[in-house]
């Protein structure tokens, strides 16, 4: 029984949940056991999407949290609560079903018993109870069934009126609580691949490497004992020419600059300076801090606070030549923007991304907030407004060393770029983050509540759990995870428990982690392998091919069934995740035709959609021809 689920598999956990408490039930019956039913399923529902794995500090949240604020039931049933516990540890340890990991059998009922009291303490006392379970227990105390709306209306509508009896300094308390009070957890967050963060000496070698850092320490040599500033606090334009002049900066802009706001590299570097308190004001002079000369001798820490400015960037965008004089939404409410920016690059990892990709999620995020469409300015005005100074920061952010940009040379990717931005001449730019940029936004997202772990932070998860987060993750990631997993239990535990996963797992993608986390388990994975390739199905042709590769098995006890069924469970995989034709599209076309005709001899769940897909998506005419004709073929 599978007893580990994702937060995508909301269904098959529900009817994994009813299956294991029927069994429990019928258990606990034949052995003359008193339990509630109710206890049981609300107390499923609280490990959602891992059944079968209990610690201590589960039980105690359990007693102390779950059922006070959200289980109702009948004050003279709370007794009935740790006992039924305690019968359902039982169960788990008796049946095997409690997983690895989980507490021993006796401090688990110890810890039904420190918390008992507590329990039943809190289940008395309202103020801890959600705003649902408030008024599901004034329905109860009202002899109201709940499972009868038209009653449950009644009570609502009496409610309302004012006609019942509510404490209403609880009802406030409880209410505050729910919905005016900052979430304790960030459960609710988006859930990111782990990502592989480089470590201190390599952070402190790329912030050193860095332009800015470069320009910041020769913008405080150049600025020696001070410089006058104009009346509207810049420098001046001949002190502008000179330093862009020493700099090698904003060339394009010095012919016809009238003001230091006019050259975007020097006014950008002034409000670095500032803002990592390098330099300031006194008394119409721009003069160097002193007690700050020391942080030019600490790149690292420097580079974080240049990072931590990036947000007032926006005040620096300069003005577009033209006649468009118009204030920048972009960079007006940067620090609301710049999230969005930030998750389109981290979501991508170590791979570059399309520049126009960047200019599709940054509109969409602005225009579904500000609603430019009912704004004086077209459409297309305000996207090439926005195109402007999206790259504009994008080009601060590469001064910075947190991105990298290149151009795209390959003509098929030029076309599907081009197709993706449904513009004629589109901006063939690729943006990445480099490995400080990387760690700087992990750091960033995390701080506003973001679930953004680093690779070997869900050593500790269950491995489906773990193979769910993988996907969309770098290879050098997934490879950092499942090392840190097998580590974290020891080559024997982790081989045990991969070849129950392997083997039950029901999409390919999983089978694929699962085997690759075998490659980390040695000679206890090879052993683990041999022993799924013997029980046969799916999974033990896929296990073929991996053992194949580590010359671990005699090439002639091997069939052409058996490989051929593990390359289709490999190129459903890569179809699980969404890459099937840009994977197979790299490959001579030849080999594709060849491909497309061995799959369509094999027996397997994905194999429909997964000609559908080339038959669609696939760039090359004659490959997509095949495909259709093997699935007309199949019906």
């Amino acid at each position: 029984m599978r007893l580990v689920f994702t937060p995508a598999q909301e269904e098959e956990f529900y009817l994994a949940r009813d299956e294991l408490a029927d069994a429990f039930l019928a258990w606990a019956e034949q052995r003359g056991l008193a339990v509630d039913p109710f206890v049981v399923v609300a107390a499923l529902d609280y490990r959602y999407g891992m059944l079968s794995r209990w610690g201590r500090s589960e039980v105690r949240a359990l007693l102390t949290e779950w059922f006070p604020r959200k289980i109702t039931m009948l004050a003279a049933d709370h007794a009935g609560i740790a006992p039924s516990l305690h019968v359902m540890v039982d169960f788990l340890a008796d049946t095997g079903l409690l997983a690895a990991g989980s507490a021993d059998v006796a401090d688990l009922h110890a810890e039904i018993d420190k918390h008992t009291p507590a329990l039943l303490a809190r289940m008395a006392d309202e103020r801890n109870y959600d705003l649902g379970k408030f008024w599901g227990t004034k329905m109860l105390d009202h002899g109201v069934d709940l499972s009868d709306d038209a009653a449950v209306q009644r009570f609502i509508a009496a409610a309302h009126a004012g006609e019942l009896d509510v404490d209403e300094d609880v009802l406030q308390e409880i209410v505050q609580r729910q919905f005016f009070s900052p979430p304790s957890t960030s459960a609710n967050r988006a859930e990111l691949p782990p990502v592989l963060l480089p470590g201190p000496e390599e952070l402190s070698t790329a912030a050193e490497a860095t332009v800015l850092l470069t320009r910041l320490r020769a913008f405080v040599g150049w600025l020696g004992t001070g410089r006058t500033l104009t009346k509207v606090g810049r420098l001046t334009l001949a002190d502008s020419r000179e330093l862009a002049e020493l700099l090698d900066v904003d060339r394009l802009y010095l012919p016809m600059a009238r003001s230091s706001a006019e050259l975007p590299d020097i006014a950008l570097l002034l409000h670095w300076a500032k803002a990592v308190r390098l330099v300031r004001t006194v008394k119409g002079r721009l003069v160097p801090i002193k007690a700050a000369a020391p942080l030019l001798r600490k790149p690292f820490e420097l580079w974080q606070r240049a990072f931590d400015a990036v947000e007032g960037l926006g005040d620096y965008l300069p003005a577009l030549p033209g006649g468009y004089q118009v204030p920048s939404v972009f960079g007006a409410f940067l620090p609301d923007t710049l999230p969005v920016l930030w998750l389109g690059l981290y979501t991508a990892g170590s791979t570059s991304i399309p520049m126009e990709l960047l200019h599709q999620i940054v509109w969409e995020a602005l225009d579904a907030t500000y609603k430019f469409g009912v704004s004086d300015l077209p459409d297309d005005v305000h996207q090439e407004l926005l195109r402007r100074d999206v790259y504009m920061v994008l080009a601060a952010l590469e001064v910075l060393g947190a991105i990298r940009l290149t151009k795209n040379t390959d003509q098929a990717a030029r076309t599907a770029i081009a197709k993706l931005s449904g513009r004629n001449n589109p901006d063939i730019a690729l943006v990445g983050l480099t490995p400080i940029g990387l760690w700087a936004v992990n750091r960033a997202l995390r701080a506003e509540g973001v679930d953004a772990p680093a690779a070997g932070e869900l050593a500790s998860k269950e491995i489906e759990v773990v193979c769910d987060r993988l996907v969309g993750a770098a290879p050098d990631a997934v490879q950092a995870e499942l090392a840190a997993w097998v580590a974290a239990r020891g080559t024997a535990v982790a081989a045990s428990e991969l070849a129950t996963f392997i083997q039950h797992a029901e999409r390919p993608s999983e089978r694929m982690f699962g085997i690759a986390a075998l490659a980390e388990a040695g000679e206890r994975g090879l052993a683990a392998g041999r022993e799924i390739r013997a029980a046969g199905g799916v999974a033990g042709a896929m296990v073929t091919s991996w053992l194949m590769e580590q010359d671990a098995l005699d090439p002639g006890s091997l069939t052409e069934a058996e490989l051929l069924l593990g390359l289709v469970d490999h190129l459903a995989a890569l179809h699980d995740q969404g890459c099937l034709v840009e994977e197979l599209a790299q490959r001579p076309v030849a080999e594709q035709l060849d491909l497309v005709r061995r799959l369509a001899q094999v027996e397997h769940p994905y194999l429909l959609p997964m000609l559908d897909a080339l038959a669609t998506e696939h760039p090359d005419r004659e490959v997509a021809r095949k495909a259709r004709k093997a699935r007309m073929a199949l019906g």
